[in-house]
C-alpha cells in the first residue's frame, strides 16, 4: 500500500510543547507533532457519535451552561465539566426561585438537569471535551449563519 502523501502546514506552539516534541526517541520533532496530531484526532473520535449525542439532545443546558467557554477551555471542561454543569444550575435555581426548565430541541420532552450531571460524570476526560466543542462549534456555526453578507 502507498503512503498516504503528506502536506506542509505551519504550527505554534508553546515553547514547553514545542521542546517536548523535540525528545521522543527515535523521531523527529516533525514526526513527534505529526504522531501527536493524528494521536489526538483519533482520540476526539472516539465514540464520537455517543458525546455528539448527548450535546444535542442537551444542548438548550449546555449553549446557557457553556456560554462562558470556549476551545482553548479544553483543560477546564476536561476536568470539571460536571461541576460547571452543577454549578450553573445552581445560580439559575437562585435567581429563579421557582426553578427552571429546558425542553428538548429533538424530542418532545423535558431535560433533567440531573441526568445531564451524570451524563457528564460518566464520560471520560476527552469525551468532555469532544462535548465543549460540539457547543462551541454550534457557537460559532450560529455567529456564522447570523453574519450578514457585505457586498
Amino acid at each position: 500500500m502507498a503512503a498516504a502523501k503528506l502536506q506542509k502546514t505551519s504550527l505554534q506552539l508553546s515553547p514547553m510543547v514545542l521542546h517536548e516534541m523535540g525528545h521522543w526517541p527515535g523521531l523527529t520533532r516533525s514526526e513527534a507533532l505529526r504522531l501527536s496530531v493524528e494521536r489526538g484526532h483519533y482520540l476526539s473520535c472516539l465514540n464520537v457519535e455517543h458525546v455528539a449525542a448527548i450535546a444535542e439532545e442537551y444542548s438548550p443546558i449546555l449553549r446557557e451552561a457553556l456560554a462562558d467557554l470556549d476551545y482553548e477551555d479544553y483543560r477546564l471542561a476536561a476536568r470539571s465539566l460536571p461541576q460547571i454543569v452543577a454549578g450553573f444550575f445552581s445560580e439559575v435555581l437562585c435567581e429563579h426561585s421557582l426553578g427552571r426548565s429546558w425542553k428538548s430541541e429533538l424530542h418532545d420532552h423535558e431535560l433533567s438537569p440531573t441526568e445531564l450531571v451524570k451524563e457528564l460524570e460518566a464520560l471520560n476526560t476527552v469525551e468532555r471535551i469532544g462535548i465543549l466543542d460540539c457547543i462551541v462549534a454550534e457557537r460559532h456555526r450560529k455567529a456564522a449563519n447570523a453574519t450578514p453578507i457585505k457586498n
